[in-house]
């Protein structure tokens, strides 16, 4: 029975998607500035994420395409605080490592093969590792010391992106079309969630997520 039902499904909708739409497989490579914002600490360095991803893209009609993907994403920063009254300082380096499902909407200004097209959407992700290694100085005794802080930190395991984006697409002859898109990606939304908790409750604001925004430059390439 679950046999002859999956049969008379593929035989159903095959022909309907082929018809409706033409579908594209691609990958993407996007190296990115991320801007971490923890509440407490506003001085960042050492900030980047890396993010790859394979790519499903069918259109609708001539100007809308749809995307969504599987990615892997890397993201690292160091913030830092200073206490001249007490003479410390706190460097903190932060290492996430992600799992990514994009969903996007891509709207192309042409119907050219070569093209300048804007993009938006929402990337859920899904955390599968995460390192935050604090380390204070003591300024008055010329130490430090180092501490494994993970636990100590409210990082999600669930989040969501909002990603936003303009390139342009080049439609090689035989070979496939090759894009580049500058993208900013922020979790604002997810992080309003939390904030009544982060403004009424009584626990150490460190709990709460932190605002994670990032931008970048992707470079994709779809099959013909």
């Amino acid at each position: 029975m679950r046999n002859a039902l999956i049969l008379f499904l593929l035989l159903f909708f095959t022909p309907r998607l082929k018809a409706q739409a033409k579908f594209n497989f691609g990958i993407s490579y996007s190296p990115t500035a991320a801007f971490i914002d923890d509440f407490s600490n506003k001085t960042h360095n050492h900030r980047y994420r890396q993010q790859a991803c394979i790519q499903l893209k069918w259109k609708s009609g001539k100007h809308f395409s749809y995307v969504a993907g599987l990615g892997y994403s890397f993201i690292q920063a160091e913030y830092s605080s200073e206490f001249p009254s007490i003479n410390e300082t706190f460097i903190t380096w932060f290492r996430h490592r992600d799992i990514l499902l994009p969903l996007q909407l891509q709207y192309s200004f042409s119907s050219k093969p070569s093209r300048i097209f804007f993009t938006g959407g929402l990337i859920p992700s899904i955390n599968v590792g995460r390192n935050v290694q604090e380390t204070r100085t003591y300024s008055y005794s010329s130490s430090s010391s180092s501490l494994d802080a993970t636990d100590e930190q409210g990082y999600r395991i669930l989040d969501a992106f909002i990603t936003l984006g303009m390139g342009y697409e080049y439609k090689t002859k035989g070979a496939g079309t090759f894009y580049i898109q500058p993208n900013f990606r922020t979790n604002f939304l997810t992080e309003l969630l939390y904030v009544p908790k982060y403004l009424f409750s009584n626990k150490p604001k460190e709990v709460y997520p932190p605002l994670v925004s990032t931008f970048g430059i992707e470079l994709g390439y779809f099959l013909k």
